[in-house]
């Protein structure tokens, strides 16, 4: 099992375990040739030309050998020696007319290897040359043939460490890209391969300390954030029962003038958004970071989205919304954590109803697909543009861009919201269009709420 090191302090000096990058350059910031890679494949390319000829050398002075050796075993196993030989029936049987020509004393000198037979005969000799000549040639292109498959074969040999080592660093790298900083390329050459494989345990070193500062750096500021949401959260939930005391006192006593009154209501309304930003950037940071633990219990998603809608009710009045809820099937058991959902869908209803009360109506549908429950609230107002879609779910992202009250809040809900639901091992997507803006909501079932529906569909039929 692989042990990861433990977090560095980046702001302190630290020694590295990593192997940099080594120093083969000269005064002037040039790679010395010696070490360069260019002479060490020079060098590989020269020992392998010169293997092949020492090799090509020793193969020819092998053959030559051998054949002198057939040669002349050949020759004593076929022939007879001179002596041994006998020209009577030459002699007896030579014809004697002016076409004819006397053989014997031909053989003769070439037993005796005094004169070479092909001397009395032309074509033979022309013969023979072409022979020779064929001969050669088809020995020249072998020993073509023979040097080339040589030389790769050498060459390859000579700088087999050259590529096992790119692959090494190849390897190297794509573990550094997923992530795995405490793995080092070994440095085992001067040339540029050496230097690079330094240089990227350097870089690699050094984009672990950029992260773990970044790391340290953001959580240190979502500290600040908690701390100060919380810090503010106390008197401002006092200041807020003052304001309505106040506010309430005013309208049945009328201790304040119209006016007064008036600035009163300001003062609360303003409160009030005032906390509503510090609950969502309080839950942004706890549930982005994972200081919010989901508690799971079992729930009933047709009956928690009906019990939201009756939530919301008074909204949909205020804002001329019609909301229409329709499922498929009547119970859509699941393991969540209820008041995690509800921020969740609570955040996405009041995004609807805020960007939707133009189009009048509100649809939402709930339905089973493939182990999963589908959840849809789709409204009709403003077409979200789709460079906007992409970035929908971004923190402090408003598709209005003036950041009116009217028309948003935080620009957290929506990030709220995704967060929860992938805590839930869901997903959540936006699309949008002439048949209306649909956030969609997909929430994986358990084997449970699987054969809690199964129970539920064999009662039905």
């Amino acid at each position: 099992m692989k042990h990861k090191k433990s977090v560095k302090n980046v702001l302190s000096p630290k020694t590295s375990s990593k192997q940099e990058c080594p120093d083969i350059k000269n005064q002037n910031g040039d790679i010395r040739f010696i070490h360069s890679f260019q002479f060490q494949l020079i060098k590989s390319t020269m020992l392998s030309l010169l293997l092949t000829v020492l090799t090509d050398i020793s193969l020819i002075l092998l053959v030559f050998l051998v054949l002198f050796a057939s040669r002349n075993f050949s020759e004593e196993k076929r022939l007879p020696s001179n002596e041994e030989y006998s020209f009577s029936g030459i002699e007896e049987n030579k014809i004697e007319d002016n076409n004819s020509y006397d053989y014997t004393d031909a053989i003769k000198n070439y037993l005796a290897k005094k004169e070479p037979l092909e001397e009395h005969f032309p074509s033979a000799k022309k013969l023979i040359r072409k022979q020779q000549l064929q001969k050669l040639l088809l020995l020249l292109f072998f020993m073509v043939i023979c040097s080339l498959a040589l030389f790769i074969f050498y060459f390859l040999l000579l700088t087999r460490h050259f590529s096992s080592y790119l692959v090494e660093i190849t390897s190297g790298i794509n573990k550094i890209a997923e992530g795995d900083f405490d793995h080092q390329i070994p440095v085992r050459t001067k040339d540029e391969l050496g230097m690079i494989a330094g240089c990227i345990n350097e870089m690699s070193e050094q984009i672990e300390e950029t992260i773990e500062l970044e790391r340290k750096t953001e959580q240190e500021k979502n500290q600040l954030i908690t701390s100060v949401a919380h810090d503010i959260r106390t008197p401002l939930t006092s200041i807020l029962g003052y304001l309505e005391l106040l506010l309430h006192k005013s309208e049945e006593k009328e201790l304040f003038s119209t006016q007064s009154q008036e600035y009163l209501r300001i003062a609360y309304d303003k409160s009030l958004r005032l906390m509503t930003l510090t609950e969502d950037l309080f839950t942004y940071t706890k549930v982005s970071f994972g200081e919010l633990k989901i508690q799971k219990q079992s729930l009933d998603l047709i009956m928690f989205l009906e019990q939201m809608m009756e939530e919301f009710y008074p909204s949909f009045i205020e804002n001329g919304l019609d909301c229409q809820f329709t499922h498929s099937i009547n119970s859509i058991p699941f393991r969540g954590d209820s008041s995690m959902l509800a921020r969740a869908f609570s955040n996405l209803l009041s995004n609807a109803v805020k960007y939707g009360k133009d189009g009048k109506e509100l649809l939402i549908t709930a339905d089973i697909l493939a182990d999963s429950a589908i959840i849809k609230i789709t409204n009709y107002g403003m077409i979200i543009p789709d460079n906007a879609l992409t970035h929908i779910f971004d923190r402090f992202y408003r598709v209005e861009n003036s950041r009116s009250l009217d028309t948003g809040g935080s620009g957290l809900g929506l990030s709220i919201a995704q967060r929860v639901i992938r805590l839930h091992n869901g997903t959540i997507r936006a699309i949008s269009g002439k048949d209306g803006t649909s956030f969609i909501v997909t929430l994986p079932l358990n084997s449970e709420s699987n054969h809690a529906l199964q129970l539920q569909k064999q009662v039905q039929k």
